[in-house]
């Protein structure tokens, strides 16, 4: 078993070094990533998840999410550990909504979308940063679906769930993604019409894992930035409280404590992390939440979940 962990280790880190490498020169000119061939990328995630598979199959063990992050388009490792959970979990639905998607390119969908063929649907408030997307998909001609649905507006908790819903029609969702950095925790509190298999988020690691905190409500909300921390967002055990009331429980945090996932199914296959051990396994959160007490942060308005 430590020798199957120990290679797909190694096979990782090298995978996310190859992709690194490709995706730092093929962002820097988007045209040019248009014209990349992506039939090796998929070869090796296919490589990787078989293995995944064979592991699971002999071991009944599921590996930790830092030993399966790998970046291809994602910031932190969320492509690698996406893939290993739809591996085990199994792909029902073949779909992603991705909230506070960006561009589509940089991001949590653009490699289910890209290698694996997921539907989406993709909101930004950023209209040059939707522009772009749309333009990408439009001249990348996609193998096995339609380009993604983006689109440009700002979220708040009266819309939110009919934007979705129009979309969805009878289908269902395998991963939700949310990062929007301001009223992310009411906007997924006021989706009703579906419950998705995955929910994967951004969660402000300048607070501690017992504090239950976010930005209040606002429509007009606007993240700032005060002595290096954001304002805006809201803590992982916030985020916890409101997704353990919808059936999910946490399983973890991405390598860069700035990410959690939640599961709605294989409770007996990813057992629930506490927020605590989370906070523990992250050095990069632990620094994160020392510059709270000699930052203005907590000075503002926040609002006790």
């Amino acid at each position: 078993m430590k020798s199957i962990i120990k290679s797909l280790a190694g096979r990782i880190t090298r995978l996310s070094l190859e992709f690194e490498n490709i995706t730092k020169k093929y962002h820097q000119e988007i045209d040019l990533l248009c014209h990349h061939n992506f039939s090796q990328d998929r070869t090796q995630q296919i490589i990787i998840s078989n293995q995944w598979k064979e592991s699971f199959c002999t071991s009944k063990r599921t590996l930790k999410l830092q030993e399966v992050a790998f970046k291809i388009f994602s910031g932190n490792g969320q492509d690698g550990i996406l893939l290993y959970l739809l591996t085990i979990l199994g792909v029902k639905h073949h779909t992603i909504i991705d909230i506070g998607c960006g561009n589509g390119i940089s991001g949590n969908s653009a490699n289910l979308i890209i290698n694996h063929g997921f539907d989406a649907l993709l909101i930004d408030g950023d209209q040059d940063s939707t522009e772009r997307g749309v333009d990408f998909y439009s001249k990348l001609g996609l193998l096995y679906n339609n380009p993604p649905s983006f689109v440009n507006t700002f979220l708040n908790k009266r819309n939110v769930d009919s934007i979705i819903s129009n979309w969805l029609l009878k289908r269902k969702v395998d991963v939700l993604s949310i990062d929007i950095d301001s009223i992310d925790l009411y906007i997924l509190n006021a989706i009703s019409c579906t419950l998705p298999r995955i929910v994967v988020l951004e969660f402000n690691n300048a607070w501690s894992p017992t504090d239950s905190k976010s930005v209040p409500y606002s429509d007009e909300f606007s993240r700032e930035w005060i002595g290096g921390l954001l304002y805006g967002g809201a803590s992982l055990a916030a985020f916890n409280k409101i997704l353990k009331a919808k059936g999910y429980w946490l399983i973890g945090c991405d390598p860069s404590g700035f990410d959690a996932y939640f599961l709605r199914e294989g409770e007996s296959i990813f057992p629930e992390a506490s927020v605590q051990d989370c906070y523990e396994q992250s050095t990069v959160w632990q620094n994160t939440h020392a510059k709270l007490s000699q930052s203005q942060l907590s000075q503002k308005s926040w609002t006790d979940i």
